[in-house]
């Protein structure tokens, strides 16, 4: 993408470059736990592919981890790659990881996982009765990410159907948010573009969390979304949303002079 720097980062093999090269997101990678286990991979090829800022990012938002077990959906499996990854990232007897995946294919990686451990599930994301009947079997998850079609209305239908599948304080994480630009994967209209959605999410958390006539007043009703679940915050990150979920922390207002209201 002209103008742009996008790394890519592929387990197993090097790192390449499209564009300029930044030298300081590989600095950071290859301090960092991923940065690590790339390079322990050894035999063991992880046949992975992620851009290389998501990394710094995942070790932020993972490791404060209290070494419980977590329960880990991703969708959009491949060669199961990523499942290698999360396993060597979080260690395999912490990890609970669920795949799904359209592509039968995926199905051969059961061969190689127990169940308890991992399993894939074969079905379309934006199929909510089977995203509910999945859900049903591996329970709550602290972690979902969606790295699936890239499709906005699939997006939207995953996050609409799994978010309140997710624990409180859990992490709800798409990918690869560039492809809404793209034509054939943005959606008909803006109500359907996946970044829009998400912005409307946003402009929702904010009205209530200020309660402010003014920002009802300035919004469009159309730029309002109602949450499916409790959101406590969203970060908009470059090619990367990521949606932390639970009930909103307590807003409070302080002025100086007055006494602080915090134990």
């Amino acid at each position: 993408m002209k103008g742009h720097d996008i790394e890519v980062w592929s387990a197993g093999g090097d790192s390449s470059v499209s564009g300029k090269s930044s030298q300081k997101h590989f600095d950071e990678f290859a301090l960092n736990k991923f940065g690590r286990i790339m390079k322990s991979a050894g035999v063991e090829t992880l046949n992975c592919m992620k851009l290389a800022h998501y990394l710094p990012e995942y070790q932020r938002l993972f490791t404060k981890s209290d070494g419980s077990k977590v329960d880990f959906l991703e969708i959009g499996v491949q060669h199961g790659g990523s499942y290698r990854l999360w396993k060597n990232f979080f260690g395999e007897d912490l990890l609970r990881w669920t795949g799904i995946d359209i592509n039968q294919k995926c199905l051969a990686l059961n061969n190689q996982l127990a169940p308890e451990k991992g399993l894939v599930y074969c079905g379309s994301q934006a199929d909510p009765v089977f995203l509910e009947d999945v859900a049903s079997q591996r329970g709550e998850f602290d972690v979902v990410i969606d790295d699936g079609s890239h499709q906005s209305e699939h997006i939207i239908a995953s996050f609409k159907t799994l978010a309140k599948h997710v624990r409180d304080g859990g992490l709800y994480i798409i990918e690869d948010v560039h492809a809404c630009y793209w034509k054939g994967f943005r959606g008909d209209s803006d109500s359907s573009n996946a970044l829009s959605y998400f912005l409307g999410l946003a402009h929702s958390l904010n009205v209530q969390a200020t309660r402010h006539e003014r920002c009802c007043k300035n919004l469009r009703p159309d730029e309002l979304v109602t949450p499916p679940a409790l959101i406590r915050k969203i970060e908009l990150l470059p090619s990367m949303i990521v949606c932390h979920m639970g009930a909103p922390l307590p807003m409070i207002e302080w002025k100086a002079g007055m006494k602080s209201v915090i134990a």
